[in-house]
């Protein structure tokens, strides 16, 4: 992930701290050429940070825009 992909999920998790779905991360990851399993990872380690600080992160997903 380059730093203008990091940057742009950081965005992303500050603006809802659930978990983008499955299938709306692999989509946000090929329109922009980077591999679905970095996102997902990113994804779980930001929630694995996030709960380890003791926030209240949700378990529900949904959908990532592509925007």
């Amino acid at each position: 992930l380059t730093s203008s992909n990091l940057a742009e999920l950081r965005s992303i998790w500050e603006a809802d701290k659930r978990t983008p779905s499955r299938t709306s991360r692999g989509a946000w990851a090929a329109s922009r050429g980077v591999n679905a399993r970095n996102v997902h990872n990113w994804f779980l380690r930001r929630k694995g940070k996030a709960k380890k600080a003791g926030l209240e992160v949700s378990d529900e997903t949904y959908e990532l825009g592509l925007e």
